[in-house]
């Protein structure tokens, strides 16, 4: 039973892990095709204003030309002109300072996207650590069920000897090293004394038959 819980929890933290992992790769993919569709857009319309200015600029400047050739005299229609092209002038500096504004929009977006890319691996290790503390739980549980076992066999009523004892506690201890240390609180617990006792008896008839 203990041993069917902790692989139904393995695999149910496993399971949540792969889970964790594929939505951060499908929102890591997203948020990547939304900046490059961003990006794609602003570029070409920063190429569409930069080539609809430079059109408008060359008109103007061959319809200044015309007019000047034509009206040399007239001074003020020259005037006009020059304000014209001052007005190009700053719309094509609008349309600089937009496309300076996108791209630090862009900068902007790709910070973010390196924090959530931050926060999903910090959740990543979160989980796994979290399955590593299940998995030992878990050996713990497995670990107290068995030394559980031995205290009983190593009551007055049990039928236990001590060499079986003592194998059963070297076979735990070899499985789960890290999943049976006592606390000091139960050092002199019976089921630390008896572990303790019976393995001291083992070694003791190991020596006498030896």
């Amino acid at each position: 039973g203990v041993l069917e819980e902790r692989d139904r929890c393995l695999e149910e933290a496993w399971s949540r892990l792969s889970a964790a992992e594929e939505r951060h790769s499908r929102q890591v993919a997203q948020l990547h095709e939304a900046r490059d569709a961003e990006l794609g857009f602003f570029s070409q319309q920063g190429r569409y204003a930069e080539e609809r200015l430079e059109q408008r600029m060359e008109a103007a400047e061959s319809t200044a030309a015309a007019r000047a050739l034509l009206l040399e005299g007239e001074s003020a229609q020259v005037e006009a002109l020059s304000c014209a092209q001052e007005v190009l002038r700053s719309e094509l500096g609008d349309a600089r300072a937009d496309a300076r504004g996108a791209l630090e929009e862009h900068e902007a977006l790709l910070e973010v996207l390196h924090r959530e890319h931050e926060v999903a691996d910090t959740q990543f290790q979160q989980l796994l650590l979290q399955a590593e503390d299940k998995q030992r739980k878990l050996g713990r549980l497995q670990c107290d069920s068995v030394l559980e076992d031995i205290v009983e066999e190593s009551s007055p009523n049990g039928h236990a000897s001590p060499r079986s004892i003592t194998t059963r506690c070297s076979t735990v201890l070899s499985r789960h090293p890290h999943s049976l240390v006592i606390p000091q609180s139960d050092a002199c617990s019976p089921r630390s004394s008896v572990c303790l006792c019976h393995s001291a008896r083992g070694m003791d008839s190991d020596g006498v038959d030896g």
